[in-house]
């Protein structure tokens, strides 16, 4: 079919002659008629060689005998050939290679895209090297060898866009039968009208893409120079006017940046291609302005393991309209996941219809919900009411007055229509008896389910008091709720049951498995109706074209955790290198497991704008998703098909619901053997995936539009009622008000605070860099004295070598020589029968050892040398005697302040246990353990003799079958070594079994703690274990108190660790006295002095 490429023109003959003959250069597969618009150009050269190239038959020409401004040029070409699609061209640009076939090949590919955009280096929101580029075509390769890259890189790449840009724009001719052409009225000078057609477009359901595997030059604001300002604000002004949303739309684009992965994919290709251009490379992100930060709230302490993270908008949603009067109120936790996505998303699709609230509890280490937050999607999540609940509910309350109060004030105040219940975690039960249209919507299994997801092992059928006694204390995916009281969690589900029976409440469930599995567990939803509402996707993502490669490509999507397969994919990931290509997206902290694996590529976290550039990038033949518990819904398989990715998933749950073998994607047991071999078969022939790909790409998506419907339809129709009680409303602000005057106070602190600290570090570089620059003045004067020295040496032994004299007394050398070695020859048996005398000179020093990361071996280095008479040596010299390798006539005495600063903490009375206890909830805050946690902990530096390996692996082990124990170790490792380490030191610290602590004040954590383990292969040589005996904290030395191998050694540590728990006060008390006596001994002052001395006497000998 043949295409118009239209170029309007009026002034810079010279730009315009190189676009035409860049046009006409490239040869295309696709039919086109180059169609020229002279809009009356005031330079009759470049009237006369348009002519020219008309009577050539090169161009079809258009004339205006007046100028008619470059919008109605435009229309003007668009009627020449009404049945034609068309390409707008501005004739300051220039195209190379097959840039139309490409364009075309995307207009073919995605029939529902009305205009389609492709990269430039000036194109506003798609310019490439980044959004805002001021530059011509980036680095030194030129325009056609860029575009080459583009096109290999990327082909078939394309993203969403909120509007195209005209330098460069393919028209779909039946969208424009359909809108109109471009609007002459309000825009008949230019500067707004694609953008007006691209909204317009958009809001009759067509798309605006990106062509991403095409690179086209624009020179811009050619044709416009003097009066380009003024058209820009006139426009603007007019677009503002006509689309509202439109200046918002951008802007969270700009933020989102959903064009990033692609053009990372280009600096890559570019930065491989030479080292010169790598340096262009790295000179434009250099320049690249700063992303917008993002928006900053109130966070849990609590991290929850496996939560996804979920953005919240970032901007106003519904500054440009009116606020509508009705309004739904919606309880949710703020863990973030897919349960603040669901939300998120139901408010962006009814915000025409409905105002939507949330009501989301906030937690902290002990309760799930300490804080009451009212907040409004539309408004980034802004808070516009907080309450601190008094009481604090520990998981789900029954009953709470506070809370019931609450409740009742924002119904009325609000005038809620309807009350939509997400998550019951930090809430009371009274969310579901406000007397309004209630929807219990099941994304989870709480609050019958303290672990979220009915599994203990495998799914779980029954859950009686034993079985949840055990799944308290043993199950690893109870995280949130280990200490909790059994007949509290029993009476809690006695009367979550009861509430669901009343039949004006609402049961919605995602999928029906997770109301079949639930069903099981809670007798009260069998015998009540209940509804099957699908998730849909607020935004839709372009399907993608497959692009195959000769390796096979697999995306796994989404955050890891081990219900969402880790251990599988540790299985999997280390066989399939062979012949697959791996990408794991927005891994998080789990991806450390992987790193250095061959062919395995990660990226941590990712915006969600950039889900569909990532995966364009990468190309995927194939998707994973191997969760080995059922899923409920799961948003990235809806992701995945929406972009015309086939996924390999796990044969359970909402997967086996929504996938149908070999039709819309393909089933596996969640088994290493069957998935490797799955992968193996498609690696060598890939007709499967081919086939499902294809049928993707022509499956409706759902969206959250139609998911809103299906919600509104559960409704009764509303009676009329009262008006909002404005009085209340009012009350209420005045209360918000307080509170956020409260929360600005120490804001304003904080910033003060941190303002001191930025001018105090400013203030110690500007001095460190004054000196530096003396140190460099001094060494460039001493450097050229000495080269001057130099050369004058070097003239004179010349001279010397070229005199007579030196030449002549050539024998009289010779046999000085050789005398010298006569008289050594005759001594050397008289000197190896007599005894050497030890030379006066320093002692030569060891060899180079890793010195630091251990707190305490740091200390006593410290208090080795502050003791040490005069001329000590170095730090690695006294490490062999600090840490016990080399041994003294002299015990090594105890390092810590506890004669002072922690000396109330270790008395033997009922204040230092007391304050031990207050010290021991203070270090808990600090990483976000519950009081309850118990802690083991282990000092040391980075390294294999430090015991910090086996100490992960303890941890690892621990955490599979004991819930409420973290490890602790102190020290500082090494980032290479530790990355060395691999999955052994990442996993753990990724599931918060063990955390890793840079602190050298080491005292507070040994009071806070409930046993000490010393895995060091030589156990007098670990440094810590001797302050912990020093301030009453029990040692457990592995190999010795403790088995080396599993799973004895897991079980011989917990019942010590039981022990210890259930001794009480009184064996706490036993302990402080015998620790007071080794302090007595080994920590005062003469105990240093004899170490000094045998220190130094070792010295001496060596």
């Amino acid at each position: 079919m043949l295409v118009d490429v239209i170029v309007p023109v009026f002034a810079g003959e010279a730009a315009t002659r190189r676009c035409l003959e860049s046009v006409l250069a490239c040869t295309q597969r696709t039919a086109f008629e180059l169609v020229v618009v002279d809009d009356a150009s005031p330079e009759p050269a470049l009237s006369a060689w348009l002519q020219q190239l008309s009577d050539a038959g090169r161009i079809t020409l258009l004339r205006n005998a007046h100028n008619l401004g470059f919008v109605r040029s435009v229309n003007k070409a668009l009627a020449l050939h009404p049945e034609r699609d068309a390409v707008l061209l501005n004739s300051d640009t220039e195209v190379a290679g097959d840039w139309l076939d490409r364009l075309l090949r995307c207009a073919v590919n995605y029939p529902d895209a009305a205009t389609i955009t492709p990269f430039s280096n000036n194109a506003t929101i798609c310019s490439y090297p980044y959004e805002g580029w001021a530059g011509d075509v980036p680095g030194r390769l030129g325009l056609a060898a860029l575009d080459a890259l583009f096109a290999r890189h990327l082909a078939g790449a394309v993203a969403d866009l909120p509007t195209g840009v005209g330098f460069c724009m393919f028209l779909r001719r039946a969208c424009l039968d359909a809108i109109g052409l471009f609007d002459e009225v309000a825009f008949p000078r230019g500067y707004g009208e694609e953008n007006d057609l691209c909204r317009r477009a958009a809001k009759a359901g067509w798309r605006n893409l990106l062509c991403a595997d095409v690179f086209v030059y624009h020179r811009g604001g050619v044709s416009f120079a003097q009066e380009r300002e003024a058209l820009m604000q006139q426009g603007a002004a007019r677009l503002q006017a006509l689309h509202p949303e439109y200046a918002e739309a951008v802007a969270r684009f700009i933020a989102d940046d959903p064009l990033g992965p692609l053009r990372a994919v280009i600096d890559a290709a570019r930065a491989a291609h030479s080292a010169d251009e790598a340096a262009e490379v790295a000179r434009e992100r250099a320049a690249r302005p700063p992303a917008p930060l993002p928006q900053v709230l109130w966070q849990d302490v609590v991290r929850h393991v496996g939560m996804d993270r979920v953005e919240s908008p970032a901007c106003n949603t519904v500054a440009a309209a009116p606020v509508p009067q009705e309004v739904w109120l919606h309880v949710a936790h703020s863990w973030g996941g897919g349960v603040a996505r669901w939300v998120h998303d139901m408010a962006g699709a009814d915000a025409t219809r409905a105002r939507h609230l949330v009501l989301r509890s906030r937690s902290w280490r002990n309760q799930a919900g300490v804080r009451l937050e009212l907040v409004e999607p539309a408004l980034a999540d802004e808070v516009l009411l907080a309450w601190n609940l008094e009481p604090p509910i520990d998981f789900c309350a029954t009953a709470h007055t506070q809370y019931r109060a609450i409740l009742a004030d924002l119904v009325a105040a609000f005038d809620v229509r309807a009350v939509v219940v997400s998550s019951l975690i930090g809430h009371a039960l009274e969310a579901l008896e406000t007397g309004l249209p209630t929807i219990v919507v099941l994304h989870d299994l709480f609050p019958f389910c303290p672990a979220l997801f009915g599994w203990f092992g495998q799914s779980c059928t029954e859950c009686g008091a034993d079985t949840l006694a055990r799944c308290f204390a043993h199950n690893p995916l109870n995280v949130f709720w280990q200490h909790a009281d059994v007949a509290r969690w029993q009476a809690l589900r006695e009367a979550y049951g009861a509430r669901l029976s009343a039949q004006a409440l609402t049961v919605v469930a995602p999928s029906r498995s997770v109301y079949e599995r639930y069903a099981k567990l809670l007798p009260a939803l069998r015998t009540r109706s209940w509804h099957c509402i699908a998730h849909g996707l607020a935004r839709a993502p372009a399907a993608l074209l497959p692009r195959p490669a000769q390796r096979l490509k697999v995306l796994v999507p989404g955050r890891l955790a081990p219900h969402k397969g880790l251990d599988l994919l540790r299985q999997v990931l280390p066989q399939i290198g062979a012949f697959a290509d791996v990408l794991l997206l927005g891994c998080g902290d789990f991806g450390m497991a992987f790193a250095g694996l061959p062919h395995v590529q990660s990226v941590s976290d990712y915006a969600q704008a950039q889900l569909a550039a990532h995966v364009a990038a990468f190309a995927p033949d194939c998707a994973l998703l191997l969760p080995t518990l059922p899923e409920t819904f799961s948003y990235t398989l809806s992701e995945m098909q929406a972009l015309g990715i086939p996924v390999l998933a796990s044969a359970h749950g909402a997967f086996a619901e929504r996938i149908v073998e070999g039709h819309n994607g393909f089933l596996v047991a969640p088994q290493a053997a069957a998935v490797i071999g799955r992968l193996k078969a498609w690696a060598e022939e890939r007709r499967d995936l081919a086939e499902v790909a294809a049928r993707l790409r022509q499956q409706p998506v759902r969206t959250a539009t139609q998911m809103v419907a299906d919600y509104r339809a559960l409704l009764p129709a509303r009676a009329s009622g009262a008006a909002p009680a404005s009085g209340r409303v009012l009350q209420l602000l005045c209360v918000a008000l307080a509170d956020a005057r409260c929360r600005q106070r120490v804001l304003d602190e904080q910033l003060t605070q941190a303002r001191q600290a930025v001018a105090k570090a400013e203030a110690e570089y500007r001095a460190v860099a004054e000196s530096l620059s003396r140190e460099r003045a001094r060494n460039a004067y001493v450097e050229g004295d000495l080269a001057g020295r130099l050369g004058l040496v070097q003239a004179e032994r010349d001279a010397l070598l070229a005199s007579t004299s030196w030449k002549v007394t050539a024998p009289l050398r010779w046999l000085k020589g050789a005398k010298s070695g006569w008289l050594a020859e005759g001594a050397n048996s008289e000197v190896a029968a007599s005894t050497v005398a030890v030379p006066d000179k320093p002692l030569p020093e060891p060899p180079a050892v890793v010195v630091g990361g251990d707190p305490v071996l740091e200390r006593r280095i410290d208090r080795l040398l502050a003791e040490w008479p005069a001329g000590a040596p170095s730090r690695q010299m006294l490490a062999r005697f600090a840490d016990g390798t080399a041994r003294v006539d002299a015990d090594v005495p105890v390092a810590g302040d506890w004669a002072g600063r922690w000396a109330p903490y270790v008395a033997v009375d009922a204040a230092g246990v007391g304050s031990r206890a207050a010290l021991r909830a203070a270090q808990r805050d600090r990483l976000g353990l519950p009081d309850g946690g118990r802690i083991v902990l282990g000092i040391g530096s980075g390294s294999t003799d430090s015991g910090v390996v086996d100490f992960a692996r303890i941890a690892m082990a621990a955490g599979d079958s004991h819930n409420g124990v973290f490890f602790v170790w102190l020290g500082a490792l090494d980032a290479a070594w530790g990355q060395a380490q691999g999955e052994g030191l990442a996993l753990p610290q990724a599931l918060r079994r063990l955390f890793v602590l840079d602190d050298p004040v080491f005292e507070p954590w040994l009071l806070a703690a409930d046993l000490y383990l010393s895995c060091r292969p030589t156990p007098g040589q670990d440094a810590g274990a001797l302050e912990a005996m020093a301030c009453a904290l029990p040692v457990v030395t592995l190999g010795m108190d403790v088995p080396a191998a599993e799973p004895e050694r897991t079980q011989a540590l917990m019942q010590r660790l039981n022990a210890v728990t259930q001794d009480g006060a009184a064996s706490l008390c036993e302990r402080l006295a015998q620790a007071a006596r080794l302090r007595q001994v080994r920590g005062c002052p003469s105990a240093w002095a004899r170490f000094v001395a045998a220190c130094r006497a070792a010295l001496q000998v060596e």
